[in-house]
């Protein structure tokens, strides 16, 4: 059943992304799980983490993404762009003081 935006909900891995875009980049970070470079192997992935901040906005971000550098990437995967994800996004950006990465793919 689409979503809202008419994405298309799609499993991967035993678990169900809210689109076919969350599913490839999902497959990708399995890739990346088995990369020789540690500034591109994944070692740890967090979900659909959900951030509340001031003045009370709320915002999901798609991926958190823990490399084997030690560095951390935020992801957002968008099919589409909203007016209001786009303001939760930069008002997230400035409250976690670390940019978001959007993914497209």
């Amino acid at each position: 059943m689409p979503t809202k935006y008419n994405a298309r909900r799609t499993t991967y891995g035993g678990r169900t992304y809210d689109s076919k875009l969350e599913a490839r980049f999902a497959q990708i970070l399995d890739i990346a799980r088995r990369a020789e470079d540690p500034h591109q192997r994944v070692v740890w992935v967090a979900e659909q983490v959900p951030f509340t901040f001031p003045p009370g906005s709320r915002h999901r971000l798609d991926f958190i993404v823990g490399k084997a550098d030690g560095s951390v990437c935020f992801v957002e995967v968008k099919g589409k762009e909203t007016p209001l994800g786009l303001r939760n996004r930069r008002d997230l950006e400035y409250y976690l003081g670390h940019p978001i990465t959007v993914w497209r793919g």
